[in-house]
């Protein structure tokens, strides 16, 4: 969840990439659903190249 800035920073501090946030209709009765889920991504190459 966009919302969830604690998740947020963890996944950037693993090396996770911002990739894109989105909206859905999943559960819209969720604390904070109309701020949208965000994704986050890396590559294996990206991967390889932190555990260096």
């Amino acid at each position: 969840m966009a919302v969830n800035h604690a998740s947020r920073a963890t996944m950037n501090s693993l090396g996770l990439r911002y990739a894109r946030a989105f909206h859905h209709e999943r559960d819209p009765s969720r604390l904070g659903a109309e701020h949208g889920d965000v994704e986050y991504s890396t590559t294996r190459e990206q991967w390889l190249n932190q555990r260096s």
